[in-house]
């Protein structure tokens, strides 16, 4: 018996990563044949529904102190650009060169699955996702947090049992009119699902800032930041 997984291959349409895995898989015994399945748009776009409010590190909307040389929208300009110069494969996070970007089919994203890290610093240096509020209430803040993350440049020996009680805290501030919330979470505790309740905030009509800073829990922790999603609960 083995198990099959879906790979979806997007060719030359500069989607990034070319190659996504399906979260849906199945048994089959014997000769594995190709199979061909029909999925909707909506499946590969990981977009929300309209009470949700999604920004990813690729939107506007989301600010990083040092930034790119190039963009991925240069791609399609006339200059001729090189991918590798944008986004890294193989991260590096000796925390020499700030905040880096780096490509994972486990990311949110589209056309780009990617996410921002760093490695651990002071709590100086921080990115930010910003977007407007319609309506003042009761919101639900989510933090996207890829599955499988990205390897360490720093080693650290620890015994098991300090292993098994190791957290990778991150700290984030909201900020929404004269209302400014702290907040952590702890990235260590997955669940299936990638997406981390942060908490549950008053917000204004307004500006919406959510900040994440590049203070963490550990010395050899890589602080990341992906998307975010706000959710409206209640007036």
């Amino acid at each position: 018996m083995c198990k099959q997984i879906p790979v979806l291959d997007l060719g030359i349409s500069k989607n990034y990563p070319r190659q996504i895995k399906s979260d849906f898989s199945h048994q089959l015994t014997g000769e594995v044949k190709e199979s061909v399945y029909l999925k909707e748009k909506a499946y590969f776009l990981q977009r929300g529904g309209s009470s949700e409010i999604i920004v990813d590190n690729e939107d506007a909307g989301f600010y990083i102190p040092k930034k790119r040389e190039l963009w991925f929208r240069d791609l399609f300009g006339k200059e001729e650009k090189n991918i590798n110069d944008i986004y890294d494969y193989e991260p590096v996070a000796d925390g020499k060169e700030g905040w880096r970007v780096y490509v994972n089919e486990n990311a949110y994203g589209s056309p780009v699955r990617s996410a921002v890290y760093k490695l651990v610093g002071e709590g100086k240096s921080v990115v930010s996702w910003n977007t407007e509020i319609l309506t003042d209430g009761n919101y639900e803040i989510y933090i996207y947090s890829p599955v499988g993350g990205i390897s360490k440049t720093i080693k650290v020996q620890r015994d098991p049992y300090a292993l098994a009680k190791l957290k990778y805290m991150q700290y984030y501030t909201v900020k929404s009119g004269v209302n400014v919330y702290s907040a952590e979470l702890n990235v260590r505790e997955r669940t299936l699902d990638s997406w981390f309740l942060l908490g549950q905030f008053y917000l204004e009509k307004g500006k919406l800032s959510i900040e994440l800073s590049d203070k963490g829990s550990e010395i050899d922790q890589i602080i990341q930041g992906d998307a975010v999603k706000i959710v409206y609960v209640s007036k």
